[in-house]
């Protein structure tokens, strides 16, 4: 769970993808309502929306990239 507040959160019909100001992001299956995965940044996320139904886009502050993360893989690329 985050340790801090959460500020950001997206969901769609199979996940749901909350960030928070302790630099986390967790995402969700909605279905068994577990956490899939914890991904953890080295500042606060700022934005978070869904780039399709398993892909979600992320940005960090102060990394000047944004993250894409495949839900289904629990993978994340970055891009410059």
């Amino acid at each position: 769970v985050h340790t801090k507040y959460v500020h950001r959160v997206c969901a769609n019909s199979r996940f749901l993808v909350s960030a928070s100001h302790d630099h986390t992001v967790f995402a969700w299956n909605l279905d068994t309502r577990q956490v899939l995965k914890q991904f953890k940044f080295s500042a606060t996320c700022e934005a978070l929306c869904f780039f399709s139904e398993t892909q979600v886009l992320i940005g960090v502050r102060e990394s000047n990239c944004l993250r894409l993360i495949d839900l289904e893989k629990c993978m994340e690329d970055e891009y410059e």
